[in-house]
């Protein structure tokens, strides 16, 4: 008897199995088919993608390995797309910087800033590199402020940028302004901060003394200012 209900049993299953395969069969099917063609499409695309990316990165470190770097980066960006374009702007700024030709780097990275194809990483690095040639500039605090300004996006947690555009922001602050109080509040998260390079907080403590000795001072010069005159 128990091995007539097995039967039983296993030609339900049997059924059951058959049945399933007959209802879905053309969907798994369908779908296996479809994973296999996915797959081999996105193999494709990453070996496209690489491929271009070697092509450009080719493009680029050939440009750099020329006599006149300069010129030969001015000259591939119009074939670079994307990260390898800003990249290249980025390189063609600094060895204008190291010519002396302040002006035509600064173009160059004003006009990486605003360009909205660009990755966000290199058009805060030009914004950044930017703040330092638009201060030595003489800039006046009219335009001191608005250089500070531009640097407050970079200042927010999580930018990669973040400790350098404060370091830069509190300099120009301190010496542009004259506000060393505000510059030691741009400082002030540095220095609370565990995980920064050493270099960058060796230089935001360096600075927090000093700002902290030329705030003491405006403050000393603001009490003084505020006594009464001495009638004899």
């Amino acid at each position: 008897m128990s091995d007539l209900l097995q039967e039983i049993d296993e030609a339900m299953k049997r059924e059951k199995a058959a049945q399933f395969w007959k209802e879905n069969g053309p969907y798994i099917i369908g779908g296996a088919v479809l994973l296999v063609a996915m797959t081999g499409i996105f193999t494709a695309w990453n070996s496209w993608q690489l491929k271009k990316n070697t092509q450009q990165t080719n493009l680029l470190v050939s440009a750099l390995s020329t006599p006149f770097p300069e010129t030969a980066l001015d000259a591939a960006t119009a074939s670079l797309k994307g990260e390898h374009k800003a990249a290249a702007e980025l390189h063609r700024a600094a060895y204008l910087i190291q010519s002396g030709k302040n002006g035509d780097a600064l173009a160059t990275l004003e006009a990486l800033r605003k360009d909205g194809s660009a990755p966000a990483l290199w058009r805060d690095l030009a914004t950044l590199m930017a703040a330092r040639l638009r201060f030595e500039k003489e800039a006046d605090q009219a335009e001191a402020q608005d250089i500070v300004n531009s640097l407050k996006p970079l200042m927010k947690a999580g930018n990669a940028w973040q400790a350098q555009a404060r370091i830069e922001a509190a300099i120009i602050a301190a010496d542009g302004l004259k506000d060393a109080k505000t510059a030691l509040e741009y400082l002030n998260p540095l220095l609370q901060d565990t995980a920064l390079p050493q270099s960058l907080k060796d230089r935001a403590q360096a600075l927090d003394h000093l700002y902290g000795l030329r705030a003491a001072a405006e403050k000393q010069g603001d009490q003084t200012a505020d006594l009464p005159e001495s009638k004899g």
